[in-house]
């Protein structure tokens, strides 16, 4: 497959995508006739792994998400569906063969996804208190329900992506 290269949609003239998965910025002249080259930008990962880059326009800056502006790019949707798939579960491929329109029930019932969040939720956790004692429970739901938090939640501490939920800790249990 050869890398074809279309404007992004709201910023003709800018930025462009490809099928690859890449986002360029144009060469223009700016609105303080100061002219920039055309060059690669360089993703960043939001907390999902999926890539990102930030496109600027009259001095504003914006994030967008990569697979989206692929799929808005080269991907039609007569349905208008919201969502965008990667079809081998892998966030950071944003080539235009792996990518497709759905809905978020396709979208959550697609591929390992259940069993991967089934997995998360059933497993065994160490909860960390405030004072430093322990405890096991045998999953983040059953722990979650008997305080009223969101398994999520304990979840994104295990994962990392947050320190706490309500002042505890967690850890998975091996």
């Amino acid at each position: 497959m050869k890398e074809e290269w279309r404007d992004v949609k709201d910023y003709c003239g800018y930025y462009q995508v490809s099928n690859f998965g890449r986002v360029r910025g144009v060469d223009r002249i700016t609105e303080n006739n100061r002219p920039i080259k055309s060059s690669l930008l360089k993703p960043d990962e939001n907390n999902s792994g999926h890539l990102r880059v930030k496109l600027m326009k009259k001095s504003v800056g914006k994030r967008f998400l990569v697979h989206r502006l692929v799929a808005q790019a080269f991907i039609p949707n007569p349905k208008n569906f919201p969502i965008v798939n990667h079809k081998d579960e892998n966030p950071s491929n944003n080539k235009v063969d792996n990518l497709e329109w759905c809905d978020i029930k396709y979208n959550n019932n697609y591929g390992s996804y259940k069993r991967k969040m089934s997995a998360i939720k059933s497993m065994p956790i160490k909860v960390i208190y405030r004072d430093g004692t322990c405890e096991i429970w045998d999953s983040s739901t059953i722990f979650g329900k008997s305080i009223g938090i969101n398994s999520s939640h304990i979840s994104s501490v295990i994962n990392g992506k947050r320190k706490t939920v309500n002042g505890l800790r967690f850890e998975k249990v091996d």
